[in-house]
């Protein structure tokens, strides 16, 4: 019998001497913040093994925290990463639905105090993908792949302590030689910030190939910890506002915790996922 994969909660806990980011519960409105631990916030993240700090995660196997709009759909069984019964992935076709989107209606209310986050996402576009392509602008991030330019873009909103700088990015710059993707082929994309070194680490995999570090992006600017609006916008793939920005392809399994996970660990994650198979984090 396969595996079917396990949906990451939120989750927050104290940890000592070091501050926890806040996140507001849609339901109640109220903060959970270091040391406070109510029972429903409380869930076993990845495994039963181990815990990590899950702002969210969707699968795209059902639309559970999602909305489907404007022609966007998931795709039929077993078109997810790991090809297996059961596993979908999320699906754009600019030809007939260019403002299709996900929005995201699950997960915490808006976060604050972030000062480090990991995200990770799988991505299969089609040929002759025009860019620049949004991935999701989501928990104060935006991922934007530009084709032409053949290097990732990363924003953090955490607020620059200079008001003359309006935009905190983070580019991959071009690879060696090649492209970062293949059209038609999933690659796994993850992208570690952490406001202490002022740095976004990016890494790259594949079905076969195993996570690399492909780029270390640094910025000199003081800034805030990442913190969203009172009402933030959580949108996966397509922003019908930029319909110039629409991806066309698939996106699966995206996650982001609120904390810098090591190279090993987004290797668990990849090769899990190539396998639909739960595995354990720090």
């Amino acid at each position: 019998m396969r595996q079917k994969k396990p949906k990451i909660s939120s989750l927050f806990f104290s940890v000592p001497d070091k501050a926890q980011p806040h996140v507001s519960h849609p339901a109640s409105g109220s903060h959970l913040q270091s040391g406070m631990l109510p029972a429903l916030a409380i869930f076993i993240a990845i495994s039963t093994s181990a815990l990590a700090q899950s702002i969210f995660e969707t699968r795209f196997n059902d639309t559970t925290d999602l909305k489907l709009q404007n022609g966007a759909r998931l795709t039929v069984t077993g078109d997810g990463v790991s090809g297996q019964l059961g596993d979908k992935a999320y699906s754009a076709d600019i030809s007939t639905a260019p403002k299709a989107s996900a929005l995201i209606t699950g997960g915490p209310g808006p976060i604050s105090g972030v000062d480090e986050f990991t995200i990770t996402v799988w991505y299969k576009p089609k040929a002759g993908q025009a860019g620049p392509v949004e991935l999701f602008n989501a928990f104060g991030t935006l991922l934007i792949w530009e084709p032409d330019k053949n290097y990732w873009t990363l924003r953090v909103e955490a607020r620059p302590l200079n008001p003359a700088t309006k935009m905190y990015w983070f580019f991959t710059g071009k690879p060696p030689t090649g492209s970062w993707i293949t059209p038609g082929e999933w690659t796994f994309i993850a992208m570690v910030w952490k406001k202490s070194d002022k740095a976004v680490s990016f890494y790259r995999g594949g079905k076969i190939d195993q996570v690399a570090d492909i780029h270390v992006a640094t910025r000199p600017d003081e800034v805030e910890s990442l913190a969203e609006p009172q009402v933030p916008k959580r949108m996966i793939g397509n922003d019908p506002l930029r319909p110039e920005r629409a991806f066309n392809g698939e996106i699966d399994d995206f996650r982001m915790f609120s904390k810098a996970l090591e190279k090993d660990d987004l290797e668990k994650i990849r090769a899990a996922d190539v396998k639909n198979e739960a595995t354990s984090l720090p």
